[in-house]
């Protein structure tokens, strides 16, 4: 029995033509295409040759002669492939499997079905001659000079080729496409519509295959011809099957017998009447893939009816696997994961574009085939959980906004690199922008900060002083006033007055505190070890309230540098302090005044109302006469610092604080003893600059997913960054005179 649903249907609608005179689905042509014309000797394979082509990340080699002459090979393949399977017989049997391996060879019985598919649909050298043109010119768009030509001002950095050689068949296009495709017009017209539709039809059969493209990328392919459908369907199998070509243009690496089942089940959900949405025919895809990666009946009922294990029938799509033992591999290794990671890839690759935004990982298949070559499946699916996230946090407004609908990430740059063993997943570090309708990856660039080269700060300034320790920004901020000033006390006999911690939520009525201490002014209270929270929100002051070796513990709920200087003021009197460090962990109160920063990124706004609330302090200082210094530290420098830190730095005087040989083992000890080291992050207990310092620490360098809770990691509204590349600079504090500082900020 054939498998394929659209045999039956085209052979039965054989028996009544399309088109009268009963001879051919095409009618006759100006050019002669009753004999078997030899496409290859048109002008248009010409263009598929050359410096300017663009060709697919997979056929890229570092031999660039060979990579000129790339796409021009798979086309022949594909060709080859047509022919073998349209004329039929022993002979082109062998020649299509000759190169594959005896474990997955298309077995005779399958390439007779093919054949038998093949000619159904292409009854006649004419139909086949026009099939063949088809295949010729499918790719053109790869053509960079060709695609300038034809886009003009819609020319962008990453320009679908599909879309270049739809525009170029539109009838406005005549004088363009005459000099371009020069064998187009001696065609029919009824031949030039055949061609349009085909081009023209918008699913791309292969990211549907490879389970690349989301549900929502089979809208309107139900609705369009029978016919056309037909043709679509194998102009992309042919195309798939010589996808290898610049390796082996005579036989067919990817024609397999996987291949087959997975063409097989992918024709029969798209031509099944039985599934009247696009989503069902997505998920019953799914499902017909699941059964041969040996999914139990129950859990393939769930990935119908509920979009279980979707993600995880996706990845093992794109990995181009076909069987049981890849399947739980690849299971096992997604269990390896961090959480936050796992989180990302079930969220992203489960959105369908239907009812939540959804991304297409443009080359997805061959960035983590890449990965999986060159290092490992962990790796490779870890880097996609980078690639993803970065794709959601570039179209986050679209999905704040409730869009539906696909956005493209066009990873064709980095899937080549990873294809020829040059990315390095563990130092790139990827970034989207966006170009015309998509999203485009670009490396980015986080230099290590010059940690080194500043001068070592003399810690016989803080030897003895009683200093509050003042948290700038968050409860992030707070923690790491905390340990620093643990680690002062035991190095420098520092007295540790307070530990005050900079709070912004005056105006969130959901944020609210039970059980406070004193209250020391309208926007300041003493938090203690019964302090609890009131609402669903992040709460860490409690942590440093509840250890008896730190000083007593405030909250300052202001973001107005008045208020946070008075409420200071204050606080100086009351505990004698005779100086104040203002801690910023990661490094964002190096931004300059007045910057407007996506909140992804960075949030400077509440560290530059503190800094200059401390400004404040020190100018009322100096006017009385008032012994007080005023420092600044950045703890973990390089997290959100922004791109002119090393500016920033110098302007400032900024001084390294030299940690000692046990800190280490003090820092990660008392974090472990706070529950602050990702062990608890899913219960509220985290923050990303301490979790970054964690790593720096104990030498885990390079780009790494942090612990945080799986719904920061793919909250629609802020998505917080999972990966962080963590630099040798994370490890460090630097100190500075806050006045410096402020002046500096403020240039």
């Amino acid at each position: 029995m054939l498998p394929f649903r659209c045999v039956i249907l085209y052979t039965n609608a054989m028996q009544q033509p399309f088109l009268p005179n009963n001879t051919s689905l095409f009618s006759s042509s100006p050019l002669d295409l009753e004999q078997r014309l030899d496409v290859l000797q048109l002008p248009e394979a010409k263009l598929l040759i050359g410096e300017h082509i663009k060709a697919s990340p997979e056929s890229q080699v570092a031999n660039e002669a060979t990579n000129q002459r790339a796409e021009y090979q798979r086309t022949v393949c594909s060709l080859n492939v047509m022919d073998y399977l349209y004329y039929g017989g022993d002979e082109n049997y062998h020649k299509l499997t000759a190169a594959q391996s005896d474990a997955n060879r298309l077995t005779r019985e399958e390439f007779e079905e093919f054949h038998q598919w093949v000619a159904s649909n292409l009854p006649g050298e004419h139909s086949a001659n026009v099939m063949r043109y088809i295949m010729l010119i499918h790719d053109l768009g790869k053509n960079q000079t060709l695609a300038s030509t034809v886009m003009g001002e819609d020319a962008a950095d990453s320009v679908d080729h599909d879309e270049v050689l739809r525009r170029l068949l539109r009838s406005d296009y005549a004088a363009k496409r005459t000099e371009l495709l020069p064998t187009f017009s001696q065609l029919s017209e009824a031949d030039q519509m055949i061609i349009r539709d085909v081009i023209n039809t918008e699913l791309n059969l292969g990211q549907f295959i490879q389970a690349e493209a989301p549900a929502a990328a089979l809208a309107g392919f139900a609705d369009s011809a029978e016919l056309v459908r037909s043709l679509y369907i194998m102009h992309t199998l042919f195309d798939i099957a010589g996808a290898l070509g610049h390796v082996n243009a005579e036989s067919s690496l990817l024609l397999t017998s996987p291949l087959y089942n997975q063409m097989a089940a992918a024709c029969d959900v798209l031509t099944d009447s039985t599934l009247s949405t696009d989503d069902a025919r997505y998920a019953h895809y799914l499902a017909r893939r699941a059964q041969r990666f040996g999914l139990s009946d129950d859990a393939i009922e769930q990935l119908i009816n509920s979009q279980a294990h979707t993600h995880t029938v996706r990845l093992a799509c794109m990995l181009r696997y076909d069987t049981p033992e890849e399947y739980q591999q690849l299971t096992e290794a997604l269990d390896t994961l961090p959480g936050p990671v796992q989180a990302i890839l079930a969220q992203e690759l489960s959105n369908d574009g239907i009812h939540q935004r959804a991304t297409l990982p443009y080359y997805g298949p061959a960035l983590l085939k890449g990965l999986e070559k060159h290092h490992s499946l962990s790796t490779a699916l870890t880097h996609f959980a980078h690639v993803l996230q970065e794709a959601h946090i570039a179209d986050k407004a679209a999905r704040k906004a409730g869009e539906t609908g696909i956005v493209t990430a066009d990873l064709s740059t980095i899937a080549q690199a990873a294809n020829q063993g040059t990315l390095d997943p563990h130092q790139a570090e990827l970034r989207f922008h966006h170009s015309g309708e998509m999203l485009v990856s670009e490396y980015q660039d986080t230099p290590e900060l010059a940690i080194d080269s500043l001068p070592v700060f003399d810690s016989e300034q803080l030897h003895g002083k009683r200093i509050i320790y003042l948290g700038m920004g968050g409860g992030s901020d707070g923690i790491q006033a905390a340990m620093l000033s643990k680690l002062h006390q035991q190095h420098h006999a520092v007295q540790p007055t307070a530990i005050v911690s900079v709070r912004n939520f005056a105006a969130d009525s959901n944020k609210q505190l039970a059980h406070t201490g004193r209250q020391i002014s309208d926007a300041t209270v003493e938090i203690t070890e019964e302090t609890t929270k009131v609402g669903d929100w992040r709460f860490l002051e409690d942590i440093i309230a509840k250890d008896e070796t730190i000083a007593p513990v405030y909250l300052l709920n202001s973001i107005e540098p008045e208020q946070i200087a008075h409420d200071l003021q204050l606080l100086i009197r009351e505990t004698g302090a005779d100086a104040i460090c203002g801690i910023d962990t990661g490094g964002d109160v190096l931004y300059r005044a007045n910057t407007a920063i996506d909140p992804t990124t960075s949030s400077p706004d509440q560290d530059y109302a503190v800094l200059a609330a401390l400004h404040m302090v020190n100018a009322a200082a100096e006017a009385d006469s008032t012994p007080l210094d005023v420092f600044t530290a950045i703890v973990a420098p390089g997290v959100d610092t922004p791109p002119y830190a090393n500016d920033m730095l110098a302007r400032s005087n900024a001084q390294r604080y030299l940690l000692q040989p046990d800190d280490t083992t003090t820092i990660t000890q008392t974090y472990a003893a706070w529950r602050m080291d990702g062990s608890a992050s899913e219960e509220g207990l985290y923050g990303k600059t301490p979790l970054a310092w964690i790593a720096a620490l104990t030498g885990k360098y390079g780009l790494q997913p942090l612990a945080l809770p799986r719904a920061n990691a793919t909250s629609v509204n802020n998505p917080w960054r999972t990966f962080m590349n963590i630099r040798p600079s994370t490890a460090s504090v630097v100190m500075m005179q806050a006045e410096r500082l402020y002046q500096a900020v403020n240039h």
